[in-house]
């Protein structure tokens, strides 16, 4: 599987900010019927007149707990620990 996002955001709100854009590719892979991982990269411009543009990687999985509840995991430049529920 493989995803791909891009999108502009603008921000005119604050004296110094900027347009820029934000994207990223992600990559992953079923192991078995309950667990799926993958890697991530993503890139976000300047959101400021004096701001730098920035790139992170990133290692993600999502692990099936049973009925409609999931586990989800990354971790990179960010790391966050989620309880999905599908409904």
């Amino acid at each position: 599987m493989v995803d791909l996002r891009w999108r502009r955001l603008c921000d005119q709100s604050r004296a110094g900010n900027r347009d820029h854009w934000e994207g990223g590719i992600a990559v992953a892979r079923r192991i078995d019927p309950h667990l799926l991982i993958g890697i991530e990269a993503d890139r976000k411009g300047g959101d400021t007149i004096d701001g730098r543009s920035s790139a992170s990687p990133g290692l993600g999985g999502i692990y099936q707990l049973g009925g409609s509840l999931r586990l989800l995991a990354s971790a990179g430049f960010h790391g966050f620990l989620a309880l999905g529920v599908d409904f």
